[in-house]
């Protein structure tokens, strides 16, 4: 055991040693890098649970959108609470990972109910997953993923085309 003044010295000790280590070292601002091709990307049709679960495991960052069309206040909801269920999965994924081996299955079968339940109300999901870069502060670059998802109304998906423009967003 260490006495509160022991402590108190030992930590003294530590700041000084820290504040002389990384004297005159400059941060780099943290920045989320783009790669020179992302907008490139297509958002592509998700057709399946495991699909959705593909692109929201262990992602670190969302950009969603639900559908536009506010005529049908249950097909609104019903999209809403998708892409907020698809996030939470996505949230807690590395937990769902550790536990037992059909843990990822049950999450897939139940954001794939969901995406059939939206297919019934003639909603589509379209989305993609790119790897920005993070940088600066004082660790090396890393990998650090972004998911895109968009819910869209069968007019939505006539008046794109299928969706095959680029994805918006930052």
């Amino acid at each position: 055991m260490f006495s509160a003044a022991d402590l108190r010295t030992r930590k003294l000790a530590h700041e000084r040693w820290a504040e002389e280590k990384f004297a005159g070292e400059a941060e780099e601002p943290i920045r989320l890098v783009k790669a020179p091709d992302e907008d490139a990307i297509p958002m592509n049709p998700v057709a399946s649970g495991a699909a959705v679960w593909d692109l929201v495991a262990g992602s670190g960052l969302y950009f969603m959108r639900s559908v536009e069309d506010d005529s049908d206040p249950d097909a609104l909801d019903a999209a809403d609470a998708f892409l907020s269920n698809a996030r939470d999965y996505g949230d807690i994924s590395e937990e769902i990972l550790a536990q037992r081996f059909n843990a990822v299955r049950d999450a897939q079968r139940s954001l794939e109910e969901m995406l059939m339940g939206l297919w019934q109300r003639n909603l589509f999901v379209y989305g993609r997953r790119v790897t920005r870069t993070l940088t600066g502060g004082r660790g090396a670059p890393s990998p650090f993923g972004v998911t895109h998802l968009v819910v869209l109304s069968s007019d939505e998906v006539r008046e794109h085309g299928g969706f095959a423009e680029e994805a918006s967003g930052p």
